[in-house]
């Protein structure tokens, strides 16, 4: 809103997936497997990592395949996720397709992100 028009063009909403996606979270987080769960609103992804390392003594490895607009991206009914390791194989196999391994967190003083 810097020069006072409302632009750009939005994303199409998709009701069953945004649906899908939180009773994904839901699921696991009832099931105990998430760590850790932020939505990927203001800023998207970029900030949402960096948002769930503040005020925390972790930082994360990332490893992503995508340009700069889908790194900024703020469509709906996206969400980053912590899982421990031991509990990894039984989320993948929950969330399926809906879900993909970005990273690591560590407990190194920097991030990480490689695109």
């Amino acid at each position: 809103m810097q020069t006072g028009k409302i632009s750009g063009k939005l994303f199409d909403f998709d009701a069953d997936a945004e649906l899908n996606n939180q009773k994904l979270i839901l699921t696991a987080i009832e099931a105990g497997l998430l760590k850790s769960a932020h939505d990927l609103s203001e800023g998207g992804l970029i900030v949402a990592l960096l948002e769930s390392a503040f005020e925390t003594s972790f930082a994360f490895d990332a490893n992503l395949k995508l340009d700069d607009a889908q790194l900024f991206a703020e469509t709906n009914g996206r969400f980053i996720v912590t899982v421990e390791p031991e509990k990894e194989p039984v989320f993948e196999k929950m969330a399926g397709d809906q879900a993909e391994l970005i990273g690591r967190v560590t407990d190194r003083n920097h991030f990480q992100i490689k695109t």
